[in-house]
């Protein structure tokens, strides 16, 4: 899958867009394929390191928690889907997931 990841801290030219593995969906998540994702200003502010004390992160980090698109895969079973609307999903598909 595409995902516009960062290793570092930095401006918009830290950010690089690349494939990455699908992420495996755990006991009470969903992999969701995306077609619409946010990304907030307190995003940018993470990705400039203007958080990196109180938030620190585990690169490569992908940003952009907000997002709408199709469950194509639960941790139950890889054949139901349906719509989703998410207000916060994991960006652990490049990486370690980040909580915030």
């Amino acid at each position: 899958m595409r995902a516009q990841v960062f290793d570092q801290y930095g401006g918009l030219d830290v950010l690089d867009l690349r494939e990455v593995a699908a992420p495996v969906p755990g006991a009470g998540e969903v992999l969701v394929r995306v077609a619409f994702v946010s990304v907030n200003p307190i995003e940018w502010k993470i990705r400039s390191g203007a958080f990196a004390a109180m938030l620190p992160m585990t690169f490569p980090v992908v940003l952009g928690n907000e997002v709408s698109g199709v469950v194509t895969r639960s941790a139950q079973t890889s054949t139901n889907t349906a719509s989703v609307t998410a207000s916060r999903a994991s960006s652990a598909a490049a990486g370690t997931p980040n909580t915030w």
